[in-house]
């Protein structure tokens, strides 16, 4: 907020929401595999940097985007991963 002013402070706090919410979204469904669970400690590691954030000493440091690519990323996973699971379980069994 001191570099980008109150603009680019709201702009980082509702892209932190979106990614929180992306995160939490995947972890709560009921996909199997892995991905649950990745999507945990994408959302832990999220939380973590918004902790250390406010005692860290320079602010364009490329941790977060990391996070937030892996936030975005899964849920693009999980959206292509629900419509074949649902049309798996919708075939009758032969």
């Amino acid at each position: 907020a001191v570099d980008l002013g109150l603009p680019g402070a709201i702009l980082f706090v509702v892209l932190l929401g979106f990614c929180l919410g992306s995160a939490a979204s995947v972890e709560r469904s009921r996909l199997g595999g892995d991905l649950p669970a990745l999507a945990a400690g994408v959302r832990i590691s999220l939380v973590a940097f918004v902790a250390a954030a406010c005692f860290h000493p320079a602010g364009y440091h490329f941790y977060f985007f990391y996070i937030a690519g892996l936030a975005v990323s899964l849920r693009l996973i999980a959206g292509s991963v629900r419509p074949r699971a649902a049309t798996a379980t919708a075939l009758p069994a032969a």
